[in-house]
């Protein structure tokens, strides 16, 4: 299994959540190309959010290095 998923709130990131073996997972979220996570884990639905998690924290730390809002 190969899902793409994008979140609203988080635009600009794309997940891509891969299933490696039945019911072990990873997920790749990235950033218009200037950041990345990638998790592995064997709950889909909780990796998703660790995932969003992860990806709005980094959003929030990009925001106040760069000053951009």
């Amino acid at each position: 299994m190969h899902r793409e998923v994008e979140f609203p709130d988080l635009p600009g990131w794309k997940f891509t959540v891969t299933e490696r073996s039945t019911s072990s997972y990873q997920l790749l979220a990235l950033r218009e190309g200037e950041a990345s996570i990638v998790l592995s884990g064997f709950d889909y639905d909780a990796l998703l959010e660790q995932g969003r998690a992860e990806a709005t924290l980094m959003d929030s730390r990009l925001t106040r290095e760069t000053g951009a809002d």
